[in-house]
């Protein structure tokens, strides 16, 4: 148990997203403990807000300015806040909500045109709900999937999905990128990287990714990377990597496939 928390709202959460960070929060603040949350009206702070309201029964407006609020929420006492039998499960319920959905367009062309040998050691960097670090596993039965993402949503999501799929030849944890496993090598990286951040569009994640790709791979190990026809990510390639070239993708995606020398 901690005292206190915060929240950022920089980014606009989804609703599954909002009760699982919030639940979080009363499970693991003290009795008296405080979470803080801030955010701007235009990503959501005062549907946020009641939310705050409803978990925790209270809810105060510290600081309104420029758009931007500051608001807090007690956790209440032990007597006052002891969970239902429902809500002991509530963590539980959550991750299958959050994690509802299935591989979107682009991850499903990357898994088409994926060359996965069965005995591979691969990398899957911003696995999200880790689907398609799941499709690899499978195919790599042999081999090991490691699967990171910087959201601990995301990773304890990935986790209960990869434990109700069975999947034994998997790990899943929290890292900034690649950065936790720059240690380790790998046959295999996989990546569907997002290109926004705070709303604005960015080159700038995909770009750290295949540079930790490139010092991650074995020599002869290959990147597999899928994103939007616009976004122009070769250069960052060519510069990294022996051989640069599309091997799959559609009128909106392209899947491009880059080889270490």
């Amino acid at each position: 148990t901690i005292d206190s928390a915060i929240l950022n709202l920089f980014y606009q959460p989804g609703n599954a997203w909002s009760q699982y960070a919030l639940q979080i929060a009363r499970y693991a603040l003290k009795p008296g403990g405080a979470l803080y949350v801030v955010g701007p009206k235009d990503r959501g702070i005062q549907s946020f807000g009641k939310r705050m309201q409803t978990t925790f029964g209270n809810m105060e407006v510290l600081e309104i300015k420029k758009g931007w609020r500051v608001l807090r929420s007690i956790q209440r006492s032990i007597e006052e806040s002891q969970p239902s039998e429902d809500e002991l499960q509530i963590l539980t319920t959550l991750l299958p909500i959050f994690a509802a959905g299935r591989l979107d367009e682009g991850s499903q062309l990357l898994l088409e045109s994926l060359e996965i040998h069965q005995n591979d050691h691969a990398l899957d960097i911003g696995c999200g709900a880790g689907y398609l670090g799941f499709e690899v596993a499978r195919r790599a039965s042999e081999g090991h999937v490691t699967l990171v993402d910087v959201s601990l949503a995301a990773v304890d999501v990935a986790r209960y999905n990869g434990q109700a799929a069975g999947l034994t030849n998997i790990e899943v944890f929290a890292s900034d990128g690649a950065k936790a496993v720059l240690h380790q090598r790998f046959d295999l990286v996989v990546t569907n990287p997002p290109f926004h951040q705070g709303g604005l569009q960015t080159l700038e994640i995909a770009e750290r990714f295949i540079r930790e790709a490139a010092q991650v791979l074995r020599p002869q190990g290959r990147l597999y990377l899928v994103a939007n026809r616009f976004l122009k990510y070769e250069p960052t390639l060519q510069q990294h990597f022996k051989q640069v070239q599309e091997v799959g993708g559609n009128g909106r995606f392209k899947v491009l496939r880059a080889l270490k020398g």
